[in-house]
């Protein structure tokens, strides 16, 4: 046996890398016997006949896996009396587990949809805190040598799914390890602890890890890594565990509570190294800075060589190189920054020779001083925001083979604003619905005779002042619109969404594709770019076409 799948890790910066750190909430062997009291509010009361909770619970989280009409999920435990504990239900605060994931928080109070539930399924999670929830000196191997006892902690059934990190002593075997269940003050762990009967054993229950490096040495495939909010290094290249396909292995940042998807969990880099992060496949890393350091540090932020990885709302940093490199096939970059790559790189996000159907969607990809995005085969770049690349050779967008590009903000680039690089880059490409303003050399430009070029689909596009001109070797789309003024609200701050003056922001509104389509009856009124809103409108989503098949 191993570490489960399943294990969640949990990072602080005030945590100790001497912790327990983890948690399973896929354990079979959890106590059932959860009962309850007002567990529709925000202030539930929890007890269990096989489990009284002690004042060392407040602060730990109560792991709720299932049960008739309870809410699977954690509770913070706020306070203990006479054996049972009241728990924070309220809304907002309470991470739900849903079919086996975490992705969401409560909407509505209570740990049940009814007043006193009974016969729930449940576990406490002492991972998501800072200190060790028990620290042992006097751990003993049984004649069992997956199991443990101790005198000064007895064992008791709230370790089951908490990890154990065996730090010393002369018979055991230093390392992580699960405890899977508990029979009165005797746990048994996943796997060998070490020699039978060995005395004096150190280790911790409990408790998060200090560092990144320590949680991705740790992690088996299909873990998930959660960091909590705040300032972190790494002095080398970390390479997750890859995952299996369907049960990827998972790295999130978070601010206050997990899941609430900001960006305030930062890596930043304090040597020379290949990539913050080398990964191989079926890896998602979402919801934090990832920082290269600077000069002679970081070249790469994240670098993949494998399948179906997804990197979504990430900044990526001050790499001396590449901020995203895609060596890879299918895989996501969505709704991520990528600034501040520095002369003699290659692009903000490079998509590479070897790979394809990667997808770069939503995305901000500025003030680099490389191109912001090159494509060179199979992939799609669609909705992003790629403006205020600096350099005499920083086009927006760069293509070097078939590459869709649509729905694209254009501005302010360092030389063209997309760009074909070779034959090969326009065979049958659809390249529509972008909007290409003030950069330095053409709008849209190929350099190269264009391979197939009556395969080529270049229309919806609008223009306006680049330097250049408009195009270069690319044909006129019937539907493009050349533009009079600058079309956005206000792009020097980031804003790119039509503004209203006639010939500029509103010749963008309802002209973009798909028109009219076949038939006549059906009339399309899609922006050219990024979409307004309307009085009284509310957010939507977009609409990415599956333009390569995948």
């Amino acid at each position: 046996m191993a570490l489960p799948a399943a294990q969640h890790i949990e990072v602080r910066t005030t945590g100790s890398d001497t912790n327990g750190g983890g948690f399973n909430p896929s354990n079979v062997n959890f106590p059932t016997d959860l009962t309850a009291t007002s567990a529709n509010t925000a202030s539930p009361v929890v007890s269990s006949p096989s489990y009284t909770f002690g004042a060392g619970d407040v602060g730990a989280y109560l792991f709720i896996k299932s049960g008739t009409n309870l809410i699977p999920g954690w509770y913070l435990i706020v306070s203990v009396s006479a054996g049972s504990a009241t728990l924070n239900a309220a809304v907002g605060a309470v991470v739900l587990y849903l079919n086996g994931t975490t992705d969401s928080i409560n909407t509505t109070a209570g740990c049940a949809t009814v007043a006193s539930p009974t016969a729930g399924t449940f576990g406490v999670d002492y991972s998501q805190q800072n200190a060790a929830e028990i620290t042992y000196t006097d751990l003993v191997i049984g004649a069992t040598t997956t199991q443990f006892t101790s005198v000064a902690n007895p064992v008791s059934k709230a370790l089951t799914g908490n990890t154990i990190q065996i730090t010393g002593g002369t018979g055991f075997t230093v390392g992580f390890y699960e405890v899977v269940s508990t029979t009165g003050t005797t746990a048994t762990c996943d796997r060998s602890l070490g020699t039978a009967a060995s005395t004096g054993g150190t280790g911790a229950i409990g408790g998060a890890l200090a560092t990144f490096g320590k949680a991705v040495g740790t992690m088996v495939a299909s873990n998930t890594i959660w960091a909590k909010s705040g300032a972190y290094t790494t002095a080398a290249q970390l390479a997750p565990v890859a995952g299996a396909a369907g049960a990827p292995s998972v790295i999130r940042g978070y601010g206050t509570i997990r899941t609430d998807k900001v960006q305030t969990t930062t890596l930043t880099a304090t040597a020379s190294f290949t990539a913050v992060f080398s990964n191989v496949a079926n890896t998602i890393i979402r919801d934090m800075t990832i920082d290269g350091g600077g000069s002679g540090k970081a070249a790469r932020g994240v670098s993949t060589a494998g399948t179906q990885n997804w990197y979504d709302n990430l900044i990526i940093q001050n790499c001396t190189a590449i901020g995203i490199n895609l060596n890879s096939n299918s895989t996501t970059v969505s709704n991520s920054r990528v600034t501040g790559t520095l002369t003699g790189g290659t692009a903000g996000i490079n998509l590479t020779a070897t790979g394809s159907a990667n997808r770069v969607i939503g995305c901000r990809v500025d003030a680099n001083a490389v191109p912001g995005i090159v494509s060179s085969q199979g992939n799609i770049v669609v909705g992003n925001l790629v403006y205020g690349n600096t350099g005499a050779t920083s086009d927006g967008i760069q293509l070097g083979s078939i590459t869709p590009v649509w729905g694209n903000i254009v501005y302010g680039n360092g030389r063209d604003g997309i760009r074909l690089a070779t034959s090969t880059a326009g065979d049958g490409v659809p390249i529509f619905g972008n909007v290409i303003v003030n950069n330095s050399g053409v709008g849209l430009n190929s350099t190269v005779t264009v391979y197939g070029g009556s395969m080529l689909f270049c229309d919806y596009n609008a223009f306006f002042n680049n330097t250049g001109g408009a195009r270069t070797s690319m044909p006129i789309g019937p539907h493009d619109v050349t533009l009079t003024g600058d079309p956005f609200v206000n792009a020097a701050g980031g804003n790119f969404a039509p503004n209203a003056t006639a010939g500029a922001g509103a010749a963008l509104k309802a002209a973009g594709w798909p028109g009219v389509y076949p038939g006549g009856a059906t009339q399309g009124y899609v922006d050219i770019g990024v979409q307004h809103q309307d009085a009284g409108g509310a957010a939507g989503m977009l609409y990415v076409p599956s333009l390569d098949g995948v």
